[in-house]
């Protein structure tokens, strides 16, 4: 993926996380988002469809992240388990 293209989806989800902590999803528009992403609305829309396809993209996002953590958590609990047989 291109530089640029993770630097602003990077952006878009902070920005996204941080409204969410201040008010309830179906609230947050996509000009706001974008003034905290400090992105141009044109930006947005060229990366995203809609406002439920960026949060699909940040519940995505955070899924993934939750899965990889799972999986380094897996493969140090069979390494545990190896050392003690």
């Amino acid at each position: 993926m291109d530089r640029r293209v993770k630097r602003t989806k990077a952006a878009v989800f902070n920005a996204m996380i941080a409204l969410m902590i201040e008010k309830e999803t179906d609230k947050i528009t996509v000009l706001e988002l974008c003034k905290k992403a400090d992105i141009n609305k044109s930006t947005f829309y060229l990366h995203f469809k809609s406002m439920g396809a960026c949060i699909q993209f940040c519940f995505e996002t955070i899924t993934n992240g939750i899965v990889e953590i799972a999986k380094g958590i897996g493969a140090l609990v069979r390494r545990f388990r190896k050392t003690d047989a």
